[in-house]
């Protein structure tokens, strides 16, 4: 007797280690490029490629808590909106076996309220001008860029506070105190935009320290500007059924469909286009873009940034990295940016990602020698 193999479902789809289809390996292929698709989608407010995108992932086998985190990700970096915040919040924490979930947290960041917009425009300034100046402090102590972090809170003051936050991450200090300190001065101000931020964060902490920075900029701001108009308002969900179905004839074509170019930003993926990528220059160029054509387009020039014309240090060579193997001297496999994880070519790789885990013994070492690739 012939043995059935036992296949682990989630919402009528197989896990990834459990499937053959051609179709999941075609995701997993290329999942880096469908997350950057996913994630240009949502931040030019392309509803429903943001749901095709997801779906693909969803469809993909792709891993839930994963999805989640990038749920959450996305919510945070092309959306003011709270709620739309709060919905990736709770599926980061808390992965849902549906599939509707995450795509409605697609739908929702889509349509959220955006940062190039004229509402957004002097808050994301004030973020670049925060990063890109000269590190003034690098040589203070962690107790010197905490009193320094207080004061700024104390005073208002949005950039001094995240010119010490970013030194205080950059000595590996991680944030943990200076942001929860933020968090209670958040709650006590009684500012109902604020008391939601904190509360998105705060079951959330290590993530937004050391990678999903948005919702702290969103707080500090708040409490030293006031709310954003719009960021409360709910969540637009209307019509979900019908993109959703959309979405799915789609993805029922034979083949999945082609990573637009203005996805592949050499940032996160290969590719050259760098117009929305999520750089200091990307986000200056999109709030540029706005401001002359009132939306943010494929279909229009760049103004700071010209599609083809890269400016960022991954698109100029830096990847992909080639690690030689330990065990197999001689050989060599080439490690790049995914999305906002890494991707190897080594059989470990492919094999512990077909069980959701997106690490191998060449990653390790990688990272451990090289700790600011992360985040670069």
């Amino acid at each position: 007797m012939v043995k059935k193999k036992k296949v682990n479902q989630m919402d009528g789809v197989p896990f990834l280690f459990d499937v053959g289809d051609d179709r999941v390996a075609a995701v997993t292929e290329k999942r880096g490029k469908c997350v950057s698709a996913l994630m240009k989608s949502i931040r030019l407010g392309r509803t429903e490629d943001s749901a095709y995108w997801m779906l693909a992932l969803l469809r993909g086998g792709q891993d839930r808590a994963y999805l989640g985190r990038r749920c959450f990700g996305s919510a945070c970096e092309d959306s003011l909106s709270i709620p739309a915040m709060e919905i990736g919040a709770d599926l980061a924490k808390q992965p849902a076996k549906a599939s509707l979930p995450y795509l409605q947290s697609a739908i929702a960041s889509s349509r959220g309220l955006k940062w190039y917009s004229p509402i957004g425009k002097r808050y994301t300034l004030a973020r670049c001008e925060a990063y890109e100046g000269l590190r003034i402090w690098e040589d203070k102590t962690n107790d010197e860029l905490m009193r320094i972090g207080e004061t700024a809170l104390e005073r208002k003051a949005f950039v001094p506070f995240f010119v010490a936050y970013r030194e205080l991450k950059t000595q590996r200090k991680w944030n943990i105190a200076l942001l929860k300190k933020l968090l209670e001065a958040g709650v006590q101000s009684g500012i109902p935009e604020a008391v939601r931020l904190a509360r998105v964060i705060g079951p959330n902490l290590w993530q937004c320290a050391t990678r999903e920075n948005n919702p702290v900029w969103q707080l500090m701001w708040v409490l030293c500007h006031g709310p954003f108009p719009g960021s409360l308002d709910p969540v637009n969900l209307e019509g979900t059924p019908e993109i959703i179905e959309r979405a799915e004839a789609r993805w029922a074509a034979p083949e999945i469909e082609a990573i637009p170019s203005w996805a592949l930003d050499g940032v996160h993926t290969t590719g050259d286009d760098e117009r929305f990528a999520g750089t200091w220059a990307g986000l200056r160029n999109c709030v540029a873009m706005f401001e002359r054509y009132g939306r943010l387009s494929p279909d229009d020039e760049g103004v700071l940034i010209k599609a083809g014309h890269p400016v960022t240090k991954r698109s100029k060579g830096m990847w992909p990295v080639s690690v030689e193997s330990e065990t197999h001297p001689g050989v060599f496999y080439d490690l790049e940016p995914d999305g906002d994880e890494f991707r190897c070519s080594c059989p470990e790789y492919h094999w512990q990602s077909r069980k959701g885990v997106y690490r191998c013994s060449h990653l390790q070492r990688f990272l451990a020698a090289n700790p600011t690739a992360m985040g670069g």
